[in-house]
């Protein structure tokens, strides 16, 4: 039996073929974009959910510490580091980085002073924020470079109640951000400005001996 179609059904059937596929096209055009959102927002969560504070309660080596975000509980670039009391974080690592260094906490016991240390060719990098000591009562902080090291600040750096910088003769201090930072008025071994931002030096005395 020989099937007849006529002219206009071939074209209506042509139309139809034709609107569904621009559905389908249009509908995998919408899919694509909200899995694409999708991923990017659940990746932005799982980094937020990741990130740790890590806060010392004894004196500690940076390569001991195992509640960071990290392998093995390092700190990573996305962690808080707090040391609180009278203790000392010594950085005995070439790789150091954390996101927030607290020397010295507004809880910690009043009238004690935290301590930052650092072992010969090790090297930190705090990429938003490193804050000596604490404006809320007799709360210190102390940076001790005498061995050398590396401090890099690609963040801000507040000098609330500052015990010491000790910078030995070896040590470099580096503010590398690319938005404007204030130099503390520290005694510096080696100085290093760079990153773009603008660099202003704190009121007072800083020396460069290096």
């Amino acid at each position: 039996m020989n099937t007849w179609f006529s002219k206009q059904h071939l074209d209506a059937t042509s139309e139809n073929s034709a609107f569904n596929k621009n559905e389908l096209n249009v509908f995998n055009r919408s899919l694509k974009i909200f899995l694409f959102f999708f991923i990017l927002v659940t990746g932005l969560q799982l980094n937020i959910s990741k990130a740790a504070t890590v806060t010392l309660s004894a004196n500690t080596n940076w390569s001991a510490i195992n509640t960071g975000s990290g392998a093995g509980g390092i700190p990573t670039s996305t962690d808080t580091v707090q040391i609180q009391n009278a203790f000392t974080l010594t950085v005995d690592v070439p790789n150091a980085v954390c996101r927030l260094l607290l020397i010295n906490l507004p809880t910690a016991t009043n009238n004690t002073t935290s301590i930052l240390k650092f072992n010969a060719n090790s090297q930190l990098t705090v990429s938003v924020g490193l804050t000596i000591g604490s404006s809320s009562g007799n709360r210190k902080g102390s940076i001790d470079m005498a061995l050398g090291g590396l401090l890099q600040i690609a963040g801000t750096l507040s000098t609330s109640n500052v015990t010491s910088f000790t910078p030995g003769t070896t040590s470099t201090f580096v503010y590398n951000s690319s938005s404007a930072q204030t130099v503390a008025n520290f005694n510096y071994a080696n100085l290093t400005l760079s990153g773009g931002g603008v660099k202003t030096l704190q009121a007072g005395t800083t020396a460069i001996t290096g």
